[in-house]
């Protein structure tokens, strides 16, 4: 329920907490926000809309858009519909929401006032769910896990692994691999343009597309950044 602003001393190496912003209490669990013009944009998690508008105090403002699953759920049921739904956010300048599902195969893409302008479904399609006294047991498989927004593409990380993998891994005693192996682009409309597969699982990352560098963290080791070189950006 706060969003912190921080300053980086390169100098020094460490940051300075500048500002810190409680979000309105109406609003539920927040976990994840994106900054914009005139404030921020976060994702809904009572499953009533797809995501609101706060301003730079933390105030609420609007909410925009519907979940965009087959499965009708009941108002009880909403709050966990949107924990399976939960998404990585991404936004471009000249108005455009990109959200891409921790769960499942969805890219969406919505202007910044709520219109659809996309729903891109892979294989793996909605994210799978059952519920239990109003929570979401995750079923399927891992999704993406993070989101960039260029001026011209779009760029996620997938996992694709299933929930029941990732059990026989426990039974085996073994721990399973953390992170995604591939990384999808597409262009603002949402047509798919290329897929890179990765000799090494990332999670959070950072596309430079004038050097063709991707830098990710790394949840697998004790040296957590690493960067590949991708041909064709």
């Amino acid at each position: 329920m706060e969003i912190t602003r921080w300053r980086i001393d390169a100098t020094e190496g460490i940051a300075h907490r500048e500002e810190a912003i409680a979000i309105d209490k109406a609003l539920i669990r927040t976990l994840d926000f994106l900054p914009m013009e005139t404030g921020f944009f976060i994702p809904d998690y009572a499953g009533e809309h797809r995501f609101h508008r706060i301003d730079r105090t933390g105030a609420y403002q609007a909410s925009y858009g519907t979940i965009p699953a087959h499965e009708q759920f009941t108002d009880l049921a909403r709050p966990a519909l949107a924990q399976g739904w939960r998404s990585f956010m991404g936004y471009h300048p000249q108005g455009l929401v990109v959200m891409a599902t921790q769960l499942g195969e969805v890219i969406e893409i919505y202007s910044a006032t709520g219109e659809t302008q996309a729903i891109i479904k892979g294989k793996q399609g909605d994210p799978q769910i059952s519920i239990h006294e109003r929570e979401a047991i995750p079923q399927g498989i891992m999704g993406f896990s993070d989101l960039q927004v260029t001026d011209q593409h779009i760029y996620a990380s997938f996992s694709g692994i299933t929930f029941d993998e990732k059990m026989a891994a426990y039974q085996r005693e073994e721990e399973p691999e953390k992170g995604c192996r591939m990384i999808y682009v597409f262009d603002l409309t949402g047509r798919p343009l290329r897929k890179y597969t990765l000799d090494h699982p990332i999670e959070g990352f950072h596309i430079d597309e004038a050097r063709g560098l991707l830098t990710a963290t790394d949840v697998n080791s004790d040296d957590p950044i690493i960067q590949f070189h991708l041909p064709g950006l």
